[in-house]
């Protein structure tokens, strides 16, 4: 199938089995489970919108749940926001044979950085840090928003990251639109709480 008719087609139960059998494993509990035991099992690979996360003190809302797809290869990412919406972040989540967590936030991006630069796969320099190329790709996303809908898209993405890979960037591209970024790095699990919605 070409990527074109993916992204048209409404989500199919093969591609999407985890996600609709966790949705419908804790819709069914929490619709018979008592108000002391419903969804004990939140982890950051079934959070869904409407979820809340805890990090560094500060209570976050799910907001929007991104399925990406690469060839063979697939990932999670997770927008939140604190409950003014003034502060959002990002947890990228891929579990490729270990499991790798990464928490960012949206960067500025400086005027000098354009898709061209970006070609070149040259290191950059932002706010004094150098970043090291290290990945460029497409993938198509599938992303679930508040209202509980799907929307399909296609990112073309770069991957930046310091030497001692401490610190990364993200760049974006969402169609036409112009670039995005996102200043991040690595985290560990247990520095998340995480409360399922009511």
């Amino acid at each position: 199938m070409g990527m074109i008719e993916w992204l048209l087609e409404k989500p199919r139960r093969d591609y999407f089995d985890r996600v609709y059998e966790e949705k419908a494993t804790s819709q069914a509990r929490y619709n018979t489970a008592s108000s002391t035991d419903k969804r004990t099992d939140v982890t950051i690979m079934n959070l869904r919108v409407g979820d809340y996360v805890t990090f560094k003190g500060i209570d976050y809302y799910v907001r929007q749940r991104y399925l990406y797809r690469a060839g063979s290869f697939e990932w999670l990412a997770y927008q939140f926001s604190d409950s003014a919406r003034q502060n959002y972040l990002w947890l990228d989540v891929e579990d490729d044979d270990e499991l790798s967590i990464e928490m960012s936030e949206p960067l500025k991006l400086p005027p000098e950085i354009s898709v061209d630069v970006l070609k070149a796969k040259q290191p950059v320099t932002i706010n004094g840090e150098r970043f090291e190329y290290d990945e460029h790709g497409y993938a198509q996303v599938r992303i679930e928003k508040e209202n509980k809908r799907w929307d399909s898209d296609t990112v073309e993405y770069w991957d930046y990251y310091t030497r001692d890979e401490s610190k990364y960037i993200s760049f974006e591209k969402w169609g036409d639109d112009e670039l995005e970024a996102s200043y991040g790095y690595p985290i560990k699990e247990f520095e998340l709480d995480i409360y399922p919605g009511s």
